[in-house]
């Protein structure tokens, strides 16, 4: 009880430090518990929403002329428990608005299904649902609500070609395929069988599709099944305009997690930067603690008080601090659920109902409180040094030994900056500690904006993660119009150059393992312009491959070795003669020539060309002109810019609360440290202050003094926090994406924005400085023999 007195009372003589540890505790905390708890519940949370819908552990998305092949197959199956069939109708790429709030057309591929029918297999269970439900009512994803702000009674407008059509908003609906743009690149809708009547008499061949979804029997996993169904399939769908991908749950549902999980992670390492500071400002505060009560701490030994009392009675002050932090920590965390919640929601497409984590609250006590206790009790043991006499001396030696850094009467700068460096020189620990904390600080800030900028103001670096070519158009055409579509496209006006460029689902072996890859073809791969390759060099000849780092890793295979590859017709061994690397695809993929293809299937025809144009802004005059010259041709049309947007819109919430957590902690952080550090300065030396106003320094001079002591330890960190943002940011993104095989990255270096970061850093330490060194206008000579 003595113990908690003397704790109490500390806590109380030293307010301002306490409160400083308290906020930045209750910071670590919230940042670790948000991290931990989504990190440890986001894996069962997607299994659990599967359950509740029932959803497939494989969808089947089949074109109209290739589902007699697919359901022959499909039923002689014997891992299959049941499925169900339901027509739909596809859009490549068409115009999606709201109309009740007038906001910017969208563009990405589009399914509309039809409501009425029965979906025991990914049950619609309806989110926000209408209460009066009108003919032309439509239900969509609820990444939509998360994503976009959609509302129930809104009216979307989809807009294909020339037509427009308008339905409204009657309800959201959740499926962990379809959960996310940025997942499966396509949305799903459900409108009524009036409408869908409507949209489906109005289509070609091309449009029409039939969606399979697939119940396995128990213990059969859907990637499992993807790679066995696929090599029985690809030597049926052989035919010019066959159509055929397999979605399975497993895939999506990492494919789903994989952004969040780079936030949090992100978090989690933020979190652990404020604990590492926390730390820092225990260590000061223990130390300005014991300097500033020296005679009491040895009035306390004479009496009786053993170190060890004294040490449990500092160390049971910082306890309590960092207790108080935590809970409140916690609390908030909890209370913030619906913050969290919404930008988890928004990445994920799914609605986010995070529980109390018990581990996440074990892990943030244990980790908090153990590494302060440590830290407490290595600073708490210079109680040792102090007895009596020499807290009567106020701990005064006799003499220093240490060399003077910088004699006065040798220095040539002014006289306040050279006592400025001696101070700055003399506390190098203290240095060692700002500037690493400044460091860490600035190159967090240089990171969240690198990310902002290549997320969201130029995304060209991050396409080539990704993987897709982004030609201006992608134009999809029935086998038999292609090459002569293909030839008159080229001649247009304005158009650069076309490409044949498509890819297939195939299945790769190395004889003992296997992987269902999307497989890239084309004739030529040295004209396009996202460049994946990472070693060796692209496919030329018809048995040459190039494959993905991820799906080497999968196959055991590495440069140089062979691969046996299955699809659109037959097997065929190809010679690994490069390795890439993509996001897309969840990593894994291959690429080989059109003459390759040709190996497997000898009609096989390329139905895809990628259209470059010379002004990107007349991107739109170019599809009209498209659609009016071929009007009478089967044939899909996608703004690829305007669909990769729409997929990015889904992430740049995320990247956006990420900079703005970063900026926020970054400013807190910075004022929190030199606050406490100057006062712990002012505190040591007010004794020395008073003698030197005395002598007849003015305030503004020992202002200036401080400001030299300090300030150039804050550039200093700044400058290599700068470096390290420049360095280490590539290799950082590569290590947050290896899980999807990623080595290397190459993002834009904003220099004209990341300069800003140390810049503001140096700027708000100098303002800080100065406000907190204003302090020293109250001591004065006649105040020391108060003392």
């Amino acid at each position: 009880m003595k113990l908690f007195l003397i704790a109490k009372n500390n806590i109380k003589k030293s307010l301002g430090t306490s409160i400083i540890l308290f906020l930045l505790v209750i910071l670590a905390t919230v940042m670790l518990y948000t991290g931990v708890s989504v990190e440890s519940q986001l894996p069962s949370f997607i299994k659990e929403k599967n359950e509740e819908l029932n959803g497939a552990d494989v969808t089947l998305l089949v074109g109209s002329n290739s589902i007699e092949k697919v359901l022959n197959v499909l039923d002689k199956r014997t891992d299959v428990k049941t499925y169900e069939s339901h027509d739909a109708v596809y859009y490549g790429a068409p115009k999606l608005s709201n109309l009740s709030k007038q906001d910017k057309e969208q563009s990405l591929g589009t399914i509309i299904m039809n409501l009425d029918e029965t979906y025991e297999i990914n049950r619609l269970k309806i989110i926000d649902e209408a209460a009066e439900k009108p003919e032309n009512g439509v239900i969509v994803p609820y990444a939509l609500k998360t994503g976009y702000d959609y509302q129930t009674g809104d009216e979307l407008q989809i807009r294909v070609d020339d037509e427009k059509y308008v339905f409204q908003i009657v309800g959201f609906y959740e499926n962990i395929i379809f959960a996310s743009p940025s997942n499966t690149s396509m949305y799903q809708f459900f409108v009524y069988s009036k409408e869908y009547k409507k949209l489906s008499d109005t289509v070609t061949d091309m449009n029409r599709m039939i969606q399979i979804n697939i119940d396995l029997k128990d213990g059969t996993l859907g990637t499992e099944f993807e790679q066995s169904f696929g090599k029985e399939t690809k030597a049926l769908l052989t035919a010019e305009n066959d159509f055929l991908q397999v979605l399975p749950y497993e895939t999506f549902q990492e494919g789903l997690s994989m952004f969040i999980d780079i936030i949090m992670v992100m978090l989690i390492a933020f979190s652990i930067i404020l604990l590492l500071i926390a730390l820092v400002v225990i260590r000061f505060s223990i130390i300005v603690h014991l300097e500033k009560n020296m005679k009491n701490i040895g009035s306390l030994e004479a009496i009786g008080y053993t170190t060890k009392q004294i040490k449990y009675s500092v160390m049971l002050e910082f306890f309590l601090v960092a207790a108080m932090g935590i809970i409140v920590g916690v609390v908030i965390s909890i209370a913030g659920s619906a913050v969290v919640g919404s930008i988890v929601s928004s990445s994920i497409g799914l609605k986010w109902i995070g529980k109390i984590s018990l581990i996440s609250i074990l892990i943030a006590v244990v980790i908090n409180l153990g590494l302060i206790g440590a830290v407490t009790a290595l600073a708490a043991r210079r109680l040792k040094k102090i007895t009596p006499l020499i807290a009567l001396r106020s701990g005064i030696e006799t003499h220093s030994f240490k060399r003077n850094p910088l004699p006065l009467e040798k220095s040539r700068f002014s006289l306040h900056f050279s006592i400025g460096l001696k101070n700055l020189l003399h506390n190098t620990k203290q240095n060692v500690v700002i500037g690493i904390i400044i460091s860490l600080l600035v190159f967090a800030g240089t990171y969240a904006i690198s990310m902002y900028y290549n997320f969201v103001v130029d995304n060209s670096s991050l396409m080539d993660l990704v993987g897709l070519e982004t030609s201006e158009i992608q134009m999809e055409v029935v086998a038999k119009d292609y090459d002569w579509i293909k030839d008159e496209v080229s001649k247009l006006e304005g158009v650069r150059k076309v490409l044949d460029f498509t890819s297939e689902d195939m299945v790769l072996t190395d004889g003992k393992d296997e992987s269902t890859v999307r497989v890239e073809i084309s004739p030529d791969y040295s004209q396009l312009e996202v460049d994946t390759l990472i070693e060796g060099r692209d496919a030329t000849h018809d048995n040459e491959i190039v494959v993905s780092n991820r799906t080497l890793d999968d196959l055991g295979l590495d440069l140089g070795d062979s691969v046996t590859v299955t699809g659109i017709g037959n097997s065929k061994e190809f010679l690994i003669v490069g390795v890439k690397q993509h996001i897309n695809g969840l990593g894994r993929g291959a690429s080989i020539t059109l003459e390759g293809a040709k190996q497997l299937n000898p009609d096989y025809k390329i139905k895809t060309a990628c259209i470059y144009l010379n002004d990107k802004s007349k991107v739109e005059d170019v599809i009209k002109t498209l659609n009016s010259k071929f009007k009478e041709v089967d044939k899909q049309i996608i703004n690829v810019e305007e669909t990769i947007d729409t997929v990015m819109n889904s992430l740049i919430m995320s990247v956006t609360a990420i900079c703005i957590l970063c900026a926020v902690v970054t400013i807190i952080i910075v004022v929190l440290i030199l606050l406490l550090l100057i006062k712990v300065k002012i505190l040591k030396e007010q004794t020395i202050l008073g003698i030197n106003k005395a002598l007849g320094y003015t305030t503004g001079q020992l202002i200036r003094q401080i400001l030299y002591s300090f300030l150039p330890v804050v550039v200093l960190g700044s400058v290599v926090g700068l470096i390290l943002g420049l360095v280490l940011t590539n290799p950082f993104t590569a290590v947050l994406l290896a899980s999807v095989g990623i080595m290397k990255a190459s993002f834009i270096t904003a220099y004209q924005y990341i300069i800003l970061v140390p810049i503001g850093v140096v700027l708000l330490a100098a303002v800080t400085i100065v406000l907190v060194a204003l302090r020293i206008r109250k001591i004065t000579p006649n105040g020391l023999f108060d003392q």
